[in-house]
């Protein structure tokens, strides 16, 4: 017989959707990291700037797209009791207790540097479990994936605590570059390895600003680079317009040469004028 405890128990067993598509949008730049959808480990959580003490270092096991795998080793606790596991996206692991530092539940994004968009993308975490010191304080975590444009693999090496119970860890990844960088299909790498992903302030959107000798979107067509000839251009018209002011600068020094000549001219005919005249 199909009872409440039978529907509560298939409920519990049904995987929890994930909303958030980790492909953000702002104006003149979109992202993708769901190749990030998978459990990364790392260690840290000092403060900065507390230099006569030295805060436990804890273990965090996160990822930037989608709920973080729990370790195996963790146990319930008072403290931090296991029922957000399935939604949390960051895992703050202590010996065998394991505290959610911060919630798929509660995620949000927005860019690394708002003036350069080309810099990566910050995924904020809240809804964490609380700090029981020196208040009680909402754990949460900002994941920065940076933009790399040869890291294949994301690279990041430990967590940090700015403040308390906030944490930030920060990865290198080609999948933090916005996709208004292409990767090249054959190198793997971001604008083909033959250039760099910068915000155009021109047309207001990330884009490759390709390397000498290399075009297109994702800098692997060998040839003229617009950016180059642009440039070139720019140059030739300085030069043309720096020979036009000296020719004028010349006119005008001859002009004034010729009106103090006639000035000259003029004064000693009458002086002599006058002189005759006596």
């Amino acid at each position: 017989m199909f009872t409440a405890k039978c529907f509560a128990l298939l409920v519990a067993f049904v995987p929890l959707v994930y909303s958030f598509d980790c492909k953000p949008a702002v104006q003149g730049a979109t992202w993708d990291f769901t190749a990030l959808k998978q459990t990364l480990y790392v260690t840290g959580g000092d403060i900065a700037c507390t230099w006569d003490k030295i805060e436990k270092n804890y273990g965090y096991s996160f990822s930037p797209c989608g709920p973080a795998t729990l370790p195996k080793k963790c146990v319930a606790s008072a403290h931090c009791p296991l029922d957000g596991a399935r939604t949390a996206g960051v895992v703050q692991v202590d010996g065998t207790e394991c505290c959610i530092a911060g919630s798929t539940a509660a995620v949000s994004t927005e860019p690394y540097d708002s003036k350069d968009r080309s810099k990566g993308i910050s995924v904020i975490l809240k809804g964490g479990q609380q700090c029981q010191h020196p208040t009680p304080t909402p754990r949460q975590t900002t994941i920065n994936i940076l933009c790399d444009t040869r890291a294949k693999e994301p690279k990041y090496d430990h967590a940090n605590e700015p403040s308390h119970c906030h944490y930030d860890i920060t990865m290198y990844s080609i999948h933090g570059c916005p996709k208004e960088c292409p990767i090249e299909q054959a190198s793997g790498f971001v604008c083909g390895d033959h250039g760099i992903c910068k915000t155009d302030t021109v047309i207001d959107a990330v884009r490759c600003f390709c390397d000498e000798g290399y075009t297109g979107s994702d800098c692997s067509v060998k040839g003229s680079n617009g950016n180059s000839s642009g440039y070139g251009g720019i140059i030739a018209l300085m030069v043309i317009l720096f020979i036009i002011m000296i020719g004028m600068g010349g006119a005008i020094f001859y002009l004034v040469k010729q009106m103090a000549g006639f000035k000259k001219d003029n004064d000693t005919y009458m002086a002599l004028r006058e002189t005759n005249s006596k």
